[in-house]
C-alpha cells in the first residue's frame, strides 16, 4: 500500500541531517489509516465503489446549502466523491476513490461499432442515390410512353444511359459500386418502343441497331415482328437507292437547278424503274422528289405523288411514314386542306410529339380561319412536350412563336423569341420567324439580318452534324430569298451582313421559284400573305 501510494518524484525520504522526511511520515500514516478503514469496510460488507455510487445518487438541496456543505467538507479535508475518507495529500480524491477511477476505461468496442454503423448507413444512402437517379428518368419515360408522347419518352430513356455513364465515370472504371448502377436491356427495350413511333422504319432499324449494338439487336429482336419489318423496308430501300445512285449523283454534279437539267435527270431515272430489286413505292417517292426539286409543272408533281399513293396502297403495307407529310404539303398548296389534315392525323395519332405534322396542321387550320382549332392543337402539343415541368422544349417555342405571328400578335411573338433564344441559341427557326415578323413590319434590313442568321445556323448544323433537312427546307429558302430581294429593293442596306446581299440573291436566283414567291419577293403581292396564307411556312 505504501509503495503504491509513493510518488517517486516527491522529495527524498532521508534528508541530509539523517532524519526521515515529514512527507514520507504523513504518507505512511495515511496509508495505515486507509488500510484500517478497508478492514472495517470488508467487515461490514461495504466497498468503496458502493459508497461512491451512493454518494453520486445523493440528492443535494438548493445551491446555497450545497455550497455550504462543500465548504464544510473541504474544511474537514473529506474526499468530495465518497465524502467519508480524507483526501490524500497532493491528490484530488481519497486513495480508494483514486484507485476506483483509474479502473474505469473508455468503451472502445462500442465506439468502433457506432462508427461502423455510421459508415454502413452512408454507404446505403449512396447506393440509394445512385439507383434513384436513373430510376427517376425511367419513370419519366414510362409516363410519357403511356401518353404516346414518344419523343419525350425516348429522350428520357436515352438520358438513363447518359446518367449511368456519368455516374460510372465519377466512380471510376474499376469501382465495385458500378455493379449497383446499370442500364441494361430493359431500358433499351423501352427505348425501342418509343423509337418505333417516332421514326420511319428505316431510321427505326438504324437506331435500334445503334441502341442495342448490331450483334445484340439481331439476337434480342430476332422475334420482334416490327423490327423484322423495319429490316425488310431497310433492305428494299438500300437496293432501290443503289439502283438510282447514278441519277442522284448527276443531280449533285449539276451546278444549276433548272427544268432542263431536271428533264435530263428524270430521263435517267426512268431507265432504272424496272430494274430487278427496285421497290416501286420507294422509286416513286424519289421520282416525286426530283420533280419537286426542279420545280416541274404543278400538275405533273401532283400526279407523281398520287401515283405513289396508289402504288403504296396496292402493296397492303404501311408506307405512310414515307410520303404522307409531302402529300399533305401538296394538298395544302392546292387548298385541299381537309384532305391534308386527314393525312396529318395519321402521323400525329401515331406520335403526339411529331413536330412537322403538328406544325402543318396548325398552318392548315389558320388558312381555313379555324384559329381555335389551331390554338387547341398547339396548346395540346406544348403540354405534352415540355422539357421538364417548368421549361418549354425548343419545338414548343417554335410553335408558340408561329401561332402568335400568324395571328398578328407580333409583340407577343417577339417576346417568346427572346425567351426562346436565351434557352436555345442554336435553333434556326427562331431567327427565321423573327425575319418574317420584320417583313410584315416593313423593316427589310432587319428581316435580312435575321434570315441570314437563320441560314448560317442551319448551315452549321448541316456541316457539323450532317442534318441537312432544315438547311434545304422550302420554308427557309423562301424566307431568305424574299428577305434579300426586298432588302435590296427597299432597305437601307447598312446592317452588319448587308455586304453579302448580292451574293445571296445571286445564289437563290438559280432556283426555279414558285410564282407566288416571286410576286412577294418583287413586291407585287402584299407581304402579309406570309401571315395569312403561310407562303413561308411549309415544313
Amino acid at each position: 500500500m505504501i509503495k503504491d501510494d509513493f510518488d517517486p518524484n516527491a522529495n527524498e525520504i532521508v534528508q541530509e541531517d539523517g532524519t526521515i522526511a515529514e512527507d514520507y511520515v504523513d504518507t505512511v500514516q495515511e496509508a495505515a489509516e486507509e488500510a484500517a478503514q478497508d478492514a472495517v469496510d470488508e467487515a461490514t460488507g461495504e466497498t468503496a465503489e458502493t459508497e461512491a455510487q451512493d454518494a453520486d445518487n445523493e440528492i443535494i438541496g438548493d445551491s446555497e446549502s450545497e455550497d455550504s456543505a462543500e465548504a464544510s467538507e473541504e474544511d474537514e479535508g473529506l474526499c468530495p466523491r465518497c465524502k467519508t475518507r480524507k483526501i490524500s495529500k497532493g491528490r484530488t480524491y481519497c486513495y480508494r476513490c483514486e484507485e476506483s477511477l483509474s479502473r474505469k476505461h473508455v468503451p472502445v468496442i462500442g465506439l468502433i461499432a457506432a462508427l461502423l454503423a455510421l459508415l454502413l448507413s452512408a454507404f446505403c444512402f449512396l447506393i440509394v442515390c445512385l439507383d434513384l437517379a436513373p430510376a427517376f428518368q425511367t419513370m419519366k419515360g414510362d409516363r410519357a410512353l403511356a401518353k404516346k408522347n414518344l419523343f419525350t419518352a425516348y429522350t428520357a430513356y436515352s438520358e438513363v444511359d447518359s446518367t449511368v455513364a456519368e455516374i460510372q465515370e465519377i466512380l471510376g472504371a474499376n469501382s465495385p459500386l458500378n455493379n449497383f448502377v446499370k442500364g441494361g436491356l430493359g431500358i433499351k427495350s423501352k427505348m425501342f418502343k418509343a423509337i418505333t413511333g417516332i421514326y420511319d422504319p428505316l431510321r427505326t432499324y438504324q437506331r435500334a441497331t445503334n441502341v442495342y449494338g448490331e450483334d445484340v439487336s439481331e439476337k434480342y429482336l430476332a422475334h420482334d415482328k416490327f423490327y423484322q419489318e423495319c429490316g425488310e423496308y431497310y433492305k428494299r430501300f438500300e437496293k432501290t437507292y443503289a439502283i438510282i445512285q447514278e441519277p442522284l449523283d448527276m443531280m449533285q454534279d449539276m451546278e444549276e437547278v433548272t427544268p432542263e437539267n431536271g428533264e435530263t435527270v428524270i430521263a435517267l431515272f426512268e431507265e432504272k424503274r424496272n430494274e430487278k430489286g427496285c421497290d416501286p413505292v420507294i422509286f416513286d417517292y424519289f421520282y416525286y422528289t426530283v420533280l419537286s426539286y426542279y420545280g416541274m409543272d404543278k400538275d405533273r408533281v401532283l400526279e407523281s405523288i398520287e401515283k405513289l399513293d396508289e402504288d403504296a396502297k396496292a402493296t397492303g403495307l404501311d408506307y405512310s411514314w414515307l410520303y404522307y407529310k409531302e402529300y399533305a404539303r401538296e394538298l395544302i398548296k392546292r387548298d385541299r386542306v381537309d384532305e391534308a389534315v386527314k393525312l396529318l392525323d395519321v402521323l400525329t395519332d401515331r406520335d403526339i410529339s411529331a413536330y412537322d405534322p403538328t406544325a402543318m396542321k396548325a398552318r392548315a387550320y389558320i388558312s381555313l380561319g379555324e384559329t381555335k382549332k389551331a390554338e387547341d392543337l398547339v396548346e395540346k402539343y406544348c403540354r405534352n412536350n415540355m422539357k421538364d415541368e417548368k421549361t418549354q422544349s425548343d419545338s414548343n417555342y417554335s410553335l408558340l412563336i408561329y401561332l402568335a405571328r400568324a395571328l398578328g400578335k407580333t409583340e407577343e411573338a417577339k417576346a417568346v423569341i427572346a425567351e426562346a433564344k436565351e434557352l436555345y441559341p442554336t435553333v434556326p427557326e427562331y431567327d427565321r420567324q423573327e425575319a418574317l415578323i420584320f417583313l410584315t413590319e416593313g423593316d427589310y434590313d432587319q428581316a435580312f439580318e435575321s434570315a441570314y442568321s437563320s441560314e448560317q445556323i442551319a448551315y452549321n448544323i448541316a456541316s457539323y452534324y450532317g442534318d441537312t433537312e432544315y438547311f434545304n427546307s422550302e420554308m427557309l429558302m423562301n424566307t431568305v430569298y424574299i428577305s434579300a430581294k426586298l432588302c435590296k429593293l427597299h432597305g437601307k442596306q447598312n446592317t452588319e451582313n448587308a455586304q453579302y446581299l448580292d451574293e445571296v440573291i445571286k445564289y437563290y436566283e438559280t432556283v426555279n421559284w414558285d410564282q407566288q414567291i416571286i410576286d412577294i419577293a418583287e413586291g407585287k403581292t402584299d407581304i402579309k400573305e406570309i401571315t395569312t396564307k403561310g407562303a413561308c411556312d411549309f415544313i
